[in-house]
């Protein structure tokens, strides 16, 4: 959808608003002026868990002990670099001291050099 917005083959769209700022601000693409006219909700996301890492982090683990405790390398997804569902997670990644970016709304082509090693 942002590749048709900037191209202009759609004039309006039912799109994640932080899709629109993101095309405003240029992150994780070109930067076109974009408004967003009427919004429907802001948020309605949730970060799932497996079951091991939810019991860890229930039983008062941080995340990063959680995470280690899981025996594996952890495996993280969202729709888009710059939608809402991630910033979500940037942020839930962020307050859990896992990302050293300044700013945690990394775009998915920097999550990699922003996740501590």
């Amino acid at each position: 959808m942002r590749d048709r917005l900037l191209a202009g083959e759609v004039e309006a769209a039912h799109a994640l608003a932080s899709l629109v700022y993101a095309i405003d601000l240029g992150i994780a693409g070109p930067q076109c002026p974009m408004a967003l006219v009427m919004t429907l909700n802001h948020n309605g996301q949730a970060i799932t868990l497996v079951p091991a890492l939810a019991h860890a982090l229930a039983a008062g683990r941080t995340l990063l002990q959680a995470l280690t405790g899981l025996g594996r390398r952890a495996v993280f997804a969202q729709t888009f670099p710059t939608g809402t569902h991630a910033l979500w997670l940037y942020y839930w990644l962020a307050t859990g001291g896992l990302i050293r970016c300044a700013m945690w709304m990394c775009s998915a082509f920097l999550l990699r050099r922003c996740l501590k090693r």
